[in-house]
């Protein structure tokens, strides 16, 4: 791929970015229990249909074993760590759980070496320990604590849902590059439809499960009812959000996959997490008047000086 080709890349990655935040933001309110199920299936199944819209001019192939295995082990990574992620974060904070997330870094880092022939470099691991600090710094909180809270110490529990965490996040991002090394002519369409239809199905499968075997508690006057779940819509907000949201999501994974044929573990996942964590500041910053601290600035500081030493030394 071209050198402009991937930094105009890069640029639509971010703005997709931008689009993914401000829906996020919306919805965070709204978006819980099983309303969570309801809500990933849709957008996953929109992204779905974006990918087949796709097929229809790029062409209706590569629907062969290895893109099938590649987009299953995707869609199967990418629940395990949803799942993980909403355990954890009952037991640690936000921040302890953005730094295991980020970690998943090392892992296609790591594996590249042996994986994709891609030998890193002192200076693309010094990096990548500078890009580790700058997270540290961005995820730190805006406001002062006004209160005292005793500090808890994380189960056992939590502890592992970190590293599977960790470990799925990581293994997402090795399957994605597998996938554009190791399926010549592998078609990026295709295995977009394939995970984004797999993983609502499974989204879809969990919800159906709730309503099924799950009750709900209900108040009548003093009197509290278990009644079983039902089928809810969704609001207006979740329906507008969610397609937006679909679209973004697609364009990424379509994007991220297709340059991973050609650049380096190293530059193209440091590059978008950074991307992802940036532009998570800024809309707060500028949409949502959300203040940035000291910390935030020198975060930004870091990561802009690790992509640095990660892309040019």
């Amino acid at each position: 791929m071209e050198p402009w080709l991937i930094v105009l890349s890069f640029m639509a990655i971010a703005l997709m970015r931008v689009a993914q935040k401000v829906c996020s933001k919306k919805v965070s309110n709204e978006v819980s229990g099983k309303t969570f199920f309801h809500y990933g299936g849709y957008y996953q199944l929109l992204s779905a249909l974006f990918s087949l819209i796709t097929l229809i001019f790029v062409g209706f192939h590569g629907f062969d074993l290895p893109t099938v295995l590649c987009a299953l082990a995707t869609a199967v990574f990418m629940a395990i760590e949803l799942f993980a992620g909403i355990e954890a974060l009952k037991g640690c904070s936000l921040i302890v759980s953005q730094m295991f997330s980020v970690g998943a870094l090392f892992i296609p880092c790591l594996l590249g070496i042996f994986l994709f022939n891609e030998p890193m470099s002192t200076w693309q691991w010094i990096g990548l320990g500078v890009f580790m600090v700058a997270v540290y710094f961005l995820v730190a909180p805006t406001k002062a604590k006004t209160q005292e809270t005793p500090t808890q110490k994380m189960s056992v529990k939590t502890i592992f849902m970190l590293v599977l965490t960790l470990l799925s996040g990581g293994m997402t991002m090795v399957v994605q590059k597998w996938f554009g090394v190791h399926v010549p002519g592998g078609n990026v369409a295709t295995y977009s439809f394939l995970m984004f239809a797999l993983n609502a199905l499974m989204l879809y499968v969990c919800y159906l499960v709730i309503i099924l075997f799950k009750k709900e508690k209900t108040t009548d006057g003093e009197t509290v009812k278990e009644t079983k779940a039902k089928w809810q819509p969704l609001s207006k907000v979740l329906l507008i959000c969610g397609a937006f949201l679909a679209f973004a999501v697609f364009v990424i994974n379509m994007l991220v996959t297709e340059l991973g044929k050609t650049v380096e573990s190293a530059i193209l996942f440091s590059v978008s997490y950074a991307i992802s964590i940036l532009i998570t500041i800024l809309v707060g910053a500028i949409y949502y008047k959300e203040k940035i601290s000291w910390k935030n600035i020198i975060g930004i500081v870091l990561c802009v000086g690790a992509l640095a030493i990660i892309n040019f030394l």
